[in-house]
């Protein structure tokens, strides 16, 4: 159960800080000028897809412990590395963009076509809400808590990977 904590606590927050940044794009779209702020997407894009490969790597090992294999052929998985792959292409386009309108439409094509990928996946063995809909509080509360420690994670990364204004190869 320990690496469904996990996996989940990573995906969630990996999701949540893409999320963030597609929602954020919109700013961009309205906003041509913010050159600076859109020097954050692709660094903060690849946070929130770096979370949810380990939060995809962590269920390889909780399926494993869960169902005493990999379920290569579940919905969940084969998406997961549709939208890894998707997502780390759509990173290198943005990185190379400048136009901060092109950035943020970018971004926000990159946050709807996640939660397409997401909302259209079936199920076979992967349980609906398994920590939501734990009667324990406990459960829920220790989830919830390391969900917010991965997002801590991803945005500290986000930051090392946008570097400082200043450092050679930063284009800010």
């Amino acid at each position: 159960m320990r690496w469904v904590y996990l996996h989940v606590a990573f995906t969630w927050a990996g999701i949540s800080l893409i999320s963030l940044v597609g929602l954020g794009a919109v700013y961009l779209i309205f906003k041509p000028t913010a050159i600076q702020e859109s020097l954050w997407v692709a660094p903060a894009q690849t946070a929130g897809l770096i979370l949810f490969g380990v939060g995809f790597v962590l269920s390889l090992a909780a399926s494993w412990t869960s169902w005493g294999g990999i379920l290569w052929m579940e919905p969940r998985v084969l998406s997961s590395i549709g939208i890894l792959g998707g997502g780390f292409a759509a990173v290198i386009v943005v990185s190379l963009m400048v136009n901060p309108r092109t950035i943020g439409v970018m971004a926000l094509l990159m946050w709807i076509a996640l939660n397409v990928a997401l909302a259209s996946t079936g199920r076979i063995f992967h349980p609906e809400d398994p920590i939501g809909e734990s009667g324990s509080m406990v459960i829920r509360l220790t989830f919830y808590s390391l969900t917010l420690v991965a997002l801590a994670i991803g945005v500290v990364l986000a930051m090392i990977l946008r570097g400082s204004p200043g450092r050679p190869g930063n284009r800010g």
